[in-house]
Parts: C-alpha cells; structure tokens; sequence
C-alpha cells in the first residue's frame, strides 16, 4: 500500500471569548479507514470528566446572554439514590415548566452536598415566580416537608451574566462536588442543556510543517502567558492540560489569539501586495471584514451561511 503524504494543518475555532486550537503536523504516513463498528461504545458515566466539563463551559461561554434566571434545587432530608431517579425529577419540574410558560432554554448541572444529596443548578430563560416553582419542586420530589417547601428553592434574575453565568462555570471546576457518594447508584450525565456551543469563526491554516508549528507554538505562548496571569493572581498553579495530540482550549483568550492571526495574514506577502497602504491602515480586531479577507482557508458560520478564501 502507498504511503499518503499530508500537508501540516491548524485548526482554530473562535467562539465569544475562548479558541479551541488543534495542529496536526502532517507527514508521511500509511492510510487508512476506520470502521464504525470498531469504534468504542460509550460505557457507563461515573464522573465528570474535563472533556464533558469544557463542552459545557463552551456553552455557558456562546450562550450567555440567553439566560435570565439562576436557581438552585435541593432535597429534603430523603433524597433519591440513583441519578435515574433525579433526572425522572428534573424531567418532570421542565415539563411543569414549559406548560406554565412554554418553550424555554435551560442549562442543569447536577452536584453533591456534603450529607451525600443531590442537587440541581439550573439556568432559564424565562423569568419565573418563586411560589410557583418551590411548589412545583416541593410536588415533583414529594416532599411532604414544610421546611423543604420554603426553603428547597433558591431562584434569582441574573443581573450580570459575567458574573453570574461565571459562577457556574466555577462550580463546573469543583471535582469534588462532582464525586459520586458511595452509596449513590449510576449517577447518569452530570449536566445537560438543549443549547448548543457553536465557534462564530473557524480558521484552518495549511502548509509546511516548521511553518505552520511556528505559529502554533506563538499561540500556545500566548495562552501559556494568561495562565501565568491566573496562577499570579490566584496563588493556585495553572499549567497546560496532558493532550494525545498537541493543541489546547485557550480560555479568554480569543481577542489576543485573533490578533495573533491578523499579524500572520499581512505577513502573506503574496496577497499583501494587492492590498493598499490605506486599506492595510484600516485594518484591525473589530474589522472581522477585513480580517476575513486575510486569513488562510477561512471559514464564517453564523445563521447558516458560511464563506471561504484562500490565499495560499
């Protein structure tokens, strides 16, 4: 069988604040196919892992706007004992929900307190009464609780999604209110949502590979320089994710690593030439037009439409 020789490739998506970057160096190489019948089955959850952690930050991230009411549902002194059992809840409080108010968007995350129950976060986008979702709690659980009826629901409108929408994605890092008690049976997803994380822009960059690793290596420097920054102003270490592949999720980093990009694009001298020194001025990060006209094999998605260029 032939070898098959395939350039270098970057991959990065930029969604609202963050970019996923993935290189592959290319090379000589056997080809080859993979059945699906090959492929491993998804076996039982028994925790949250990071890959599951930052799909859900991504949609946390792209969806933030969207929501308007945080809550927190917790049980009373009995409480389920398989995650079965609390998804069977949390399914029937988004049923009452949508027949009191209709169609919404939501976001949950299931947790563990310190005695060992469950609890849910949930996100909305619809503002709802606090009588009215205690009760519908304080139903759907069965309670028969007093104390849980008044005090089993938190709600609150999210006045600053930066901050509020944040502080689930703290609570997303927190592995040990991840961990499954012992006595707690097949805990099931960790978090679910019917919203979607979707990249507002995807850059693929082809070429040789010392090229091509170049700017690979100068985005990762760049996201190597905020976690320093994190880890200065924290105390606690942040480093880079062990990876099979080389590549990472730089989190808020998207503005630096797009300026990063528009520095390599007016480095392509063969179409920089076409380009006037007026039109060069007026480029810069706000200027998505102009960006897009640079960048290698670009790629726009948004409202079903997408458009590619290629420079090189």
């Amino acid at each position: 069988m032939h070898k098959v020789i395939t350039p270098a490739k970057l991959e990065i998506k930029l969604h609202s604040r963050s970019a996923i970057v993935s290189f592959n160096p290319g090379g000589l190489h056997d080809p080859f196919y993979i059945d699906k019948k090959d492929l491993p089955t998804r076996g039982t959850i028994k925790t949250c892992s990071r890959k599951s952690r930052n799909r859900a930050r991504l949609i946390l991230e792209d969806n933030r706007e969207v929501f308007k009411v945080k809550a927190c549902l917790t049980y009373p002194s009995e409480y389920p004992s398989t995650g079965k059992e609390v998804k069977r809840h949390q399914d029937n409080l988004l049923k009452r929900i949508r027949r009191k108010y209709g169609e919404i968007k939501y976001f949950w995350v299931l947790e563990f307190q310190d005695r060992g129950a469950p609890h849910l976060h949930l996100l909305i986008d619809t503002f709802i009464h606090k009588d009215w979702l205690s009760k519908s709690w304080y139903e759907v659980v069965g309670s028969g609780d007093p104390a849980h009826l008044s005090a089993g629901t938190y709600i609150a409108a999210i006045k600053d999604p930066d901050h509020d929408i944040g502080y689930l994605t703290t609570y997303l890092g927190k592995e040990y209110q991840k961990k499954v008690p012992e006595e707690f049976g097949e805990p099931g997803r960790f978090w679910s949502s019917n919203l979607y994380s979707k990249p507002e822009t995807v850059i693929r960059i082809r070429g040789e590979k010392k090229d091509i690793e170049e700017i690979y290596k100068d985005l990762e420097a760049i996201y190597g320089e905020k976690l320093k920054s994190w880890s200065l102003k924290s105390g606690k270490e942040y480093k880079f994710k062990d990876r099979e592949y080389p590549g990472f999720t730089g989190w808020d980093t998207r503005k630096d690593i797009e300026r990063a990009l528009t520095y390599y694009a007016l480095e392509v001298k063969s179409y920089e030439e076409q380009i006037s020194k007026k039109e060069r001025q007026r480029i810069s990060l706000d200027n998505h037009h102009a960006f897009s006209r640079l960048i290698r094999n670009y790629e726009y998605h948004g409202n079903g439409k997408s458009r590619g260029h290629t420079i090189m």
